[in-house]
């Protein structure tokens, strides 16, 4: 078991995402989503920036890792796709990539995080899952 740690300097309810039951890394910290394995640990403290510095804003034991295309497609997660007039939970939706079958080009929906990088986000095209996790402080918008 391994713990990653990181400062969260946007906590807006996308990345992580802990809505509908999961919470899930989809977007951003490619290093945390290529490196850890089922039982690590991702932690995520408040920055200077959110007046949040060293404080816990969320803890989640990976459960299950999947690709891109498997989360997009996986009825569990149907839900966290983005729904640009639904919720606010809705509108933070992280499942927003996957593969087009004829250019096998990243496609990334509309969302709340339209700035990614895909090419970031992307390498890895992998997905952390977890169903044991909590969240002290998370907000959409």
């Amino acid at each position: 078991m391994r713990l990653y740690v990181y400062v969260v300097v946007h906590d807006s309810g996308f990345a992580p995402n802990p809505f509908h039951g999961y919470c899930t890394l989809a977007t951003c910290k490619p290093r945390i989503r290529r490196g850890a394995e089922v039982e690590d640990w991702v932690m995520g403290l408040g920055s200077v920036r959110n007046a949040q510095a060293g404080k816990l804003i969320y803890a989640m034991r990976v459960d299950e890792a999947m690709s891109f295309n498997d989360y997009w497609n996986d009825p569990r997660f149907q839900k966290k796709k983005t729904e640009r007039s639904g919720s606010q939970k809705s509108e933070c939706g992280d499942n927003i990539y996957y593969s087009d079958p004829e250019s096998e080009k990243w496609v990334q929906t509309s969302s709340y995080y339209n700035a990614c990088d895909v090419k970031h986000d992307t390498n890895p095209p992998r997905t952390l899952i977890s169903r044991k996790f909590r969240v002290l402080r998370q907000e959409c918008h």
